[in-house]
């Protein structure tokens, strides 16, 4: 395995080099020393957890753009070289398919076509995983997004769907209609990459695992009832069926999912992905009353 200074050799006849070569060498010294490091060390000790330390200690260190992309440029080039497998999270998003522009002008169906099953587990080889999982932080339901990130990479999505319904019953419904300031927290985005594609993998998680509907713990006796069948409402409901408590959800409309259904449009969330999530809360044992409004009816 080549060490750090087999690549400062190596990085000092490439005739384009993007940082003077007489700076290689303190660059790489400075990388190194992120993880505790030297210059004769071979370049396997650079896994992916190592990488990770290296790209947030820089994150911290440098405010300034070029400054901290040359220095990016300089390891993912250092990993390339010795062959490291970390060198493939380094890569650029995989492209989301979209609508063409003639189309979408003249339909009101989703304009973002998603990603294939082979492009999600592509794209979700990205994740680092990162032991400082900055993206929770980002998640307003705290979502375990580099598990769920890891299943998928491993071709493992019913895996990945059971992650997020232990927190969330809509998979479906965020993949389509989450706004993923997740994304901004991931560390690809801190290092001036695009952050990992999390809402379009959970996309295609919905739409290519399996169809799971989970498990109530036994009847406990007690009776829940919830007012209005919005998101709020529903992982309520959700929550407290899975506790094994009989719920009943009451909404005024003639809908169920609320603002899901009334307030986002089709071409952005398609009708028939709400209809299925709640029809697996159904299936969970969750009753529903439709055109029932609290103080006046109730």
């Amino acid at each position: 395995m080549p060490s750090a200074l087999d690549f400062i050799n190596f990085y000092r006849e490439i005739e384009t080099g993007f940082v003077e070569k007489e700076e290689i060498e303190k660059i790489v010294e400075e990388l190194l020393s992120y993880v505790g490091l030297d210059l004769i060390e071979d370049l396997s000790k650079l896994d992916v957890r190592a990488t990770e330390r290296i790209l947030r200690k820089l994150v911290e260190k440098y405010d300034n753009k070029t400054e901290l992309n040359s220095r990016v440029r300089v390891l993912k080039l250092m990993l390339e070289y010795g062959g490291i497998a970390a060198a493939q999270k380094l890569t650029s998003r995989v492209p989301i398919r979209k609508l063409d522009p003639d189309v979408r002008a003249k339909s009101f169906q989703p304009f973002v076509i998603g990603y294939t099953l082979e492009e999600a587990i592509k794209e979700a080889s990205r994740c680092f995983a990162c032991k400082e999982a900055t993206c929770i932080s980002g998640c307003p339901a705290r979502m375990s997004i580099p598990a769920f990130m890891q299943a998928v990479a491993n071709n493992k999505l019913d895996v990945a769907k059971r992650i997020i319904l232990s927190v969330s019953p809509f998979v479906g419904v965020c993949g389509y209609a989450c706004f993923h300031p997740c994304e901004s927290n991931c560390l690809h985005s801190l290092i001036g990459s695009e952050g990992v594609a999390i809402s379009h993998i959970k996309r295609a998680i919905y739409e290519h695992a399996s169809r799971i509907v989970p498990t109530p713990k036994p009847n406990t006796g007690f009776k829940i009832a919830i007012i209005g069948s919005g998101p709020a409402g529903l992982t309520a409901a959700y929550d407290l069926r899975l506790e094994g408590h009989e719920v009943t959800v009451f909404d005024e409309s003639s809908v169920i999912g609320g603002m899901l259904m009334l307030g986002i449009p089709k071409f952005r969330l398609p009708r028939n992905v709400v209809d299925d999530e709640v029809s697996i809360l159904r299936e969970m044992g969750i009753k529903f009353v439709n055109g029932k409004r609290l103080g006046r009816d109730i």
